[in-house]
């Protein structure tokens, strides 16, 4: 006994997309208010960064010379956080990217930073504790090292988790899109009933 398949339609039943319409059109899950949270907090956590680097060099703490909060800040932190308010009013696929990349670059980056800030403040702290007063500088001055390089390490474990936060709401934006936004229903594909009924007869 033999049945004859019935024809079947050309395209393929299951989920249809379009390839790339997600980066063509990433407004659909791009989560305007957290861009911009994320990039005012991060733009504000770099002035911190600046002004807590700039208090490092008067006071001629450990890794004050090298002024890497000043330069993170100025090369990274506040581009990114620009970068983040602007793509929240413009919600475009370039911006979108650079925002994420930039989030990328400044999580890296205070993550550096706050690493050899938190060492320095621990070293300054010891020499504090064993040898300050052959120093030719004051208590006061020695606390106001250990204090201004533990603040800026604190500030830099801030932006790191603001960074990866908003690294993650681009990645919404951008990769998780073609997974809802454009996805077509399933077609269910039925066989025609004469096709059903000549297999019935030759049966």
């Amino acid at each position: 006994m033999t049945m004859e398949i019935g024809a079947t339609s050309s395209e393929s039943p299951g989920y249809q997309m379009n390839p790339g319409s997600h980066l063509r059109n990433p407004t659909g899950r791009y989560n305007v208010l957290s861009a911009r949270v994320t990039g005012y907090l991060i733009f504000c956590g770099a002035v911190c960064c600046v002004i807590l680097a700039i208090a490092q060099i008067v006071l001629e703490s450990g890794i004050g010379r090298y002024g890497s909060g000043i330069w993170c800040s100025a090369l990274v932190f506040i581009p990114c956080g620009v970068v983040g308010i602007i793509s929240s009013y413009k919600k475009n696929a370039n911006l979108i990217i650079a925002y994420l990349v930039l989030s990328i670059l400044t999580a890296a980056g205070s993550g550096g930073v706050m690493i050899v800030s938190a060492i320095s403040a621990s070293a300054t702290g010891r020499c504090y504790e064993s040898d300050w007063q052959y120093d030719c500088c004051s208590k006061s001055t020695w606390i106001g090292r250990i204090v201004s390089d533990s603040m800026l390490s604190i500030v830099c474990l801030l932006e790191m988790i603001i960074a990866i936060v908003a690294a993650s709401y681009c990645c919404s934006g951008l990769c998780c899109t073609c997974c809802g936004a454009d996805i077509k229903p399933i077609q269910e594909v039925q066989e025609p009933t004469d096709v059903k009924k000549q297999s019935l007869e030759h049966a």
